[in-house]
């Protein structure tokens, strides 16, 4: 038997396995879809190409293309197909940083990959899906499956059933879009704020500069000190320079990013017996050893750390805290004004970080020094401040 004969023999042994396209899925008939949002703000009227993974995580044939729309979102495919694959996202958006239109080109698009595709299923490809293909390494089904847990849970935000919206007002603002679809539109924001002002002399260098350090601070678990604050410090800046986006989530209760590399405890503050309603408050709030809250060099609070209610949408918040030192607690002074009466019921959410092993309850948060006023400025009698809820995610 020749050389050739064998070599043709083999090809048909593979093909009847289920193995000629080079990929590690099935065929059998099965149709999956795949659909999702590719931002890094939006990439409108870009190109999506979805290919198969090797056993050994290794880029297989391609399995499908697809166009993005004016909202980013793409829909593909897959035909014959079920398995693990790679998506890749390239076209132009727009920097939320720096208003900039930047190109992604095909040899540096941006990355998402499933563990296994098969029926419909959600792929968003963002600055997050990417990190998350980096953080695997391997594009194994075990190791695409540990990264994308990990960088959900730094970012405190599941990258693949939620959708990034357009990092703008009116888009993070709008009826029925989650805390976790603006919390992802905002992590991807602060990478632009972090590539703004990293080495690179095109705006793709600096994206992937920025790429490159929030990757490389990224642990199997979690992320390290040093880099969650160089995130942290990126989304401050971000906010503190759109003043339009910043009071949309104020107003939605702040961010869970401000706790990236944290444990987070949630604080519900409420007011009672403010009879008409009060419009303004001012109190401090004593705060255990080993929680905080991000503030800066100067004592005041970061953005995202105070967060409106329902009742205090629009409301102007401010705080600054002193952490605590030996037996002295820390403390959180906070003030809040509105031009709207507020009644009793829940005023402010804190958004502070945890140290490890630590469950503060409730009791540990006693509130003092309050002033509660009405729109003429007079005290009004008989209203109080207190901590209503503590939650530790």
């Amino acid at each position: 038997m020749t050389r050739l004969l064998y070599a043709l023999i083999g090809c048909l042994l593979l093909a009847l396995a289920g193995c000629g396209g080079g990929g590690s899925g099935s065929g059998g008939g099965t149709t999956s879809t795949v659909s999702g949002t590719a931002s890094k703000g939006l990439i409108r009227n870009g190109t999506v190409t979805i290919y198969a993974l090797n056993p050994d995580g290794t880029q297989g044939g391609q399995l499908a293309t697809a166009d993005t729309d004016s909202n980013g979102h793409y829909s593909a495919t897959l035909t014959n197909y079920s398995g693990p694959i790679l998506a890749v996202a390239y076209g132009s958006y727009v920097d939320e940083a720096t208003g900039q239109t930047v190109t992604l080109t095909a040899a540096n698009p941006l990355r998402a990959a499933l563990p296994s595709a098969s029926g419909t299923v959600s792929l968003p490809i963002t600055g997050l899906t990417e990190l998350a293909v980096r953080q695997a390494g391997t594009l194994t089904p075990a190791h695409i499956t540990d990264a994308n847990a990990v960088i959900s849970s730094v970012f405190k935000v599941d990258i693949l059933a939620t959708s990034p919206v357009d990092a703008t007002p009116s888009a993070l603002g709008a009826a029925g879009v989650t805390a976790g679809q603006r919390d992802y539109t905002l992590a991807l924001a602060a990478l632009s704020q972090l590539a703004s002002t990293s080495s690179g002399g095109t705006p793709g260098q600096k994206l992937e500069a920025a790429l490159a350090t929030i990757s490389q601070g990224i642990t199997s678990s979690n992320i390290s000190s040093q880099t969650a604050s160089t995130f942290v410090n990126a989304l401050d800046s971000y906010l503190s320079t759109n003043g339009g986006v910043n009071d949309v989530v104020t107003s939605h209760g702040g961010s869970a990013l401000v706790s990236v590399g944290s444990r987070r405890a949630v604080l519900t503050v409420a007011v009672s017996g403010a009879g008409p309603g009060i419009n303004g408050a001012e109190f401090n709030m004593s705060f255990p050893a080993g929680v905080t809250v991000k503030s800066q060099s100067d004592g005041l609070t970061d953005n995202c750390v105070l967060g409106a209610t329902a009742g205090t949408s629009g409301a102007l918040l401010a705080g600054s805290f002193t952490a605590a030192s030996g037996s002295t607690p820390g403390v959180l002074r906070v003030v809040l004004v509105s031009a709207t009466p507020v009644i009793d019921g829940t005023i402010l959410v804190i958004n502070a970080d945890v140290a490890d092993g630590l469950t503060p309850a409730m009791a540990d948060f006693p509130i003092s020094f309050v002033s509660v006023v009405g729109a003429d400025g007079a005290p009004v009698n008989g209203a109080t401040v207190a901590v209503t809820g503590v939650s530790v995610q």
